[in-house]
């Protein structure tokens, strides 16, 4: 037989059929491609039987499928090997043109009356971690690294020069980023010099650096590893320079926090699930040996020891009070199969088992449901996570358990916890919205513990959950315990009175060099309902702070009054929780959703606010990431001085022949009314020598030949450049097929004309009022693709927003005119003050 040795692509996967594999032998062009399906077709061979058992030994699966019907429209003529249907548990074999039933592919299941109270001994446990590191496999770096690993720890020995640990970690299911926890301890810093740095590999490679611990004793750091784990890493390696000893303690997960089982279990864990007061979890946090198995204590969670068929472990006895009852479990396994089983005790003693699902992943993850009613006359229940396999060895991990009783409401075919399904499901069909109050946001979490203490000398006293500070001596105030964030926008939320002057908001943050002040907010007027924030990786990277607090104190030059502290919140927010369409209530969600659905275009879970690459420097300053000649990255300090205006009659709309004293945004009732007023007012409040230009781009939007458009890009060239900051208001006047066509062609020619010259600059797309033809979409994406930002006011256009027909409009000399019906559709003063609130949000100042 002629063979072409062509097939240069590569050999990969471990799923293949006999056929699949032969063929790869044949064609592969290159030995390492070959070399993998001849040793995996040896494995089958050694285990594979055409489907039949030989004494105690079962065929491996050459694939597994969902069902039969998938199995029979994957191979419809039939294919090698044994498939295995995840329904039913079956095998299947091809015989006689088509595929036969082999029976259940599993071992003998628990039979009834097979356990006894003399097998189950019972443990508690109260700790674990959603931990993704794998501590079993950590590793020396080089030759100069000396690794010994302890129990939840491991200790790095330098012996000179750069030595290093490599921690391997899982790869999350879900594409995120997750956060390394590090803590050390010094045993011998004699001759260590620099700091603990860390680093992401990718097998064996560094690809990126995390951070630089610096030297002390002992010390604590969470850091975000935002990467795509299927390219960039699944490795950590911790290095030390020098000679010395460190005892590091480091974990991977998506909180960062260390939670007890039950709290694990009953958090969802994401934005997009609901939370559910009825949903409650009557898993106790305690398991039992079952079937000679052992459990010990670890980070991960419940670690048991299979030793033969059946063993695993059970759960504590319970009766539910809902007829239906869901039941959730994850982890890891090192063995075969493992199976879910319910046991179901009678009056007389006697129990009952029933096989509910079944796994062969190492890492599982099984729900299913059963209904009391069907056990009829079963007194009570308990759930057993275990393996059918004969001989079984090896050891499992159960990070999540959940057994909850279900309502009528929970069982109802529109209820789900995840958001999106739960719209998806409530578009198809009238579903029970309003029973379902808020969204549980795992993320959104108030760090605050509940207690304040003195800073400097005022007299606290505690009523209720209420605190009174009273101030007698300047600074005089009440701080909060430390807490720490990774959140680029940690909010403060203060509410409260107060009887002094002023109060001030500070965020408290430790350093190596002590702790330091930032002033967040001066408050007047004697009431506290404002939010306040920081960035606190700005902190992190340039100030080494590594835990923050809250400072609410009165600054007064001869304080005396009490400040009233009703309910404090430090909050570290995710982006998505900075988007507009975000709230914690569900019926204003789903408002925000279906009023967003043209923007969004169907993704609701892939919402993010436009937030564009800047960081704060210690001085406050805005400062932009910028790569030099050389191939070094630098900064640049985002100036104000220089601000340019384009935009349409929403801002130049009246008076635009300067006949009753200057143009101003259309429908204002005046000059000071305006979006662009109220915008420059606030740059102005941070920069008074700012200098404003304002520029006309209807006749840009109006064009309908790709020469039109051009030719204002060329005209206007000379008003772009040396612009610091360009507010481009756009997509109005874009109403007919060949404007469209026109506008679409150009815009990002005009974008990119505005930042050839000024590349310093800072450049906002702002649109669209009336939601033209879905151009928000469109405006939106040219922002995407040239690095600039994007402010929605679709959503702004509200009746409450809008102007009403004789409304007073007055002119800068003095001159009134009644606003006609055929303006009233532009934006009135609130309008245009919630235009300027928006763009004010993105810039953040």
């Amino acid at each position: 037989m002629a063979v072409e040795y062509r097939d240069e692509t590569p050999f990969t996967g471990d799923n293949h059929t006999p056929t699949e594999l032969a063929n790869a032998i044949r064609t592969k062009k290159y030995g390492k491609d070959v070399r993998e399906p001849i040793a995996q077709l040896a494995d089958k061979l050694s285990n594979a039987v055409l489907g039949q058992n030989i004494g105690s030994v079962v065929a491996t699966p050459t694939k597994t499928f969902t069902n039969l019907s998938e199995l029979q429209k994957a191979y419809p003529n039939g294919a090698d090997g044994v498939m295995v249907t995840v329904d039913n548990g079956h095998k299947y074999f091809w015989q006689n043109n088509a595929w036969v039933d082999g029976g259940v592919y599993q071992s003998e299941s628990i039979s009834d009356d097979s356990v006894n109270n003399e097998m189950i001994k019972s443990v508690n446990f109260n700790r674990v971690r959603d931990d993704l590191v794998e501590r079993s496999k950590v590793r020396v770096w080089n030759k100069v690294s000396e690794v010994t690993l302890g129990d939840d720890y491991f200790t790095l020995t330098a012996k000179g020069g750069d030595a290093g640990a490599i921690v391997p970690f899982d790869i999350p299911v879900t594409k995120s980023p997750v956060y390394l926890n590090i803590s050390f301890r010094v045993l011998d810093g004699s001759g260590l010099n620099y700091g603990i740095d860390t680093y992401t590999m990718k097998d064996g490679k560094i690809t990126q650096t995390l951070q630089s611990l610096p030297l002390s004793t002992t010390g604590y750091s969470k850091v975000q590893v935002p990467v795509d784990y299927t390219s960039q890493t699944n490795q950590i390696l911790v290095a030390i320079h020098g000679t010395g000893k460190v005892q590091v303690s480091i974990s991977i997960n998506r909180t960062g926090e260390v939670q007890n089982l039950e709290q694990l279990s009953s958090k969802i864990g994401a934005l997009s699930k609901i939370n559910d007061d009825e949903y409650s979890n009557i898993f106790t946090g305690s398991l039992a040996p079952f079937n000679n198995s052992t459990i010990s204590t670890s980070q991960n969670g419940f670690e048991i020891a299979i030793t033969g068929a059946n063993s695993g472990v059970a759960t504590d006895w319970f009766v539910p009070d809902k007829d239906q009852v869901l039941v959730h479990i994850a982890g890891m396994k090192s063995f075969k199969t493992i199976q879910l089983v319910l046991a179901s005790m009678y009056a007389d003693g006697t129990v009952h088992y029933t096989t509910l699902t079944s796994s062969e992943r190492g890492r599982f993850d099984m729900t299913a449901r059963f209904k009391t009613s069907d056990y009829s006359g079963a007194t009570k229940f308990r759930i057993i996570a275990n393996c059918p396999d004969q001989d079984a060895s090896g050891t499992m991990t159960v990070t999540q358990l959940e057994i909850v009783p279900l309502d009528d409401m929970q069982i109802n075919a529109n209820y789900d916890r995840n958001l999106r399904e739960m719209i998806k499901k409530m578009l198809i069909a009238e579903g029970k919205m309003n029973q379902i109050s808020a969204i549980y946001d795992a993320d959104y979490t108030n760090l605050w513990n509940g207690v304040l203490t003195k800073f400097g000398s005022p007299q606290i006293d505690k009523i209720g959950s209420e605190y009174l500070i009273t101030v007698t001596k300047p600074n005089d105030g009440g701080i909060s315990p430390q807490y720490q964030s990774s959140s680029a926008k940690t909010k403060v939320h203060v509410e409260g009175s107060f009887s002094t002057k002023s109060v001030d908001v500070q965020v408290a943050y430790q350093t190596p060099n002590g702790q330091k002040y930032m002033k967040l907010g001066h408050v007047e007027g004697g009431t506290l309902n404002d939010d306040f924030y920081f960035d606190a990786v700005n902190l992190a990277v340039y100030q080494q702070a590594s835990s923050f607090r809250t400072l609410i104190q009165c600054n007064d030059d001869n304080p005396k009054g009490v400040i009233n502290i009703t309910s404090l919140g430090e909050y570290e927010l995710s982006s998505f929780q900075e988007n507009p369409i975000y709230d914690r209530s569900m019926q204003k969600m789903m408002m925000n959703i279906m009023t967003k659905l043209d923007q969004v275009s169907g993704a609701v879970d892939a919402i993010k606010a436009d937030k564009g690459l800047y960081l704060t420097n210690t001085r406050g300053e805005k400062v932009q990431l910028i790569l030099n000649s050389d191939g070094t990255v630098g900064t640049h300090v985002l100036g104000l001085d220089n601000v340019l205006f384009m935009g349409n009659s929403l801002l130049l709309g009246l008076d635009t022949n300067n006949e009753s004293g200057g143009p101003f945004g259309m429908c204002a009732s005046d000059s000071k009314h305006d979006y662009a007023y109220y915008v420059e007012q606030a740059i102005l409040a941070k920069n008074s020598k700012a200098v404003f230009s304002k520029l006309h781009d209807a006749s840009f939007e109006m064009a309908e030949t790709d020469e039109a458009a051009q030719s204002y890009i060329n005209d206007n060239n000379d008003k772009f450049r040396n612009q610091d900051l360009v507010l481009i208001q756009i997509g109005d006047n874009v109403g007919t097929d060949i404007r469209i066509k026109t506008f679409k062609n150009n815009l990002k020619s005009l974008v990119e004309r505005v930042k050839a010259d000024s590349p310093a600059a800072r450049i906002l797309l702002i649109g669209v009022w009336y939601g033209n033809n879905g151009l928000s979409d469109f405006i939106k994406q040219v922002a995407q693709d040239t690095g600039c930002e994007f402010v929605p006011i679709f959503d702004l256009n509200t009746l409450d927003n809008r102007a009403k027909v004789g409304d007073t409009i007055t002119f800068n000399n003095g001159s009134t005119m009644a606003v006609p019906a055929k303006y009233a559709s532009h934006p009135g003063d609130k309008g245009h003050k919630a235009i300027a609130d928006a763009i004010l949000k993105q810039l953040a100042l």
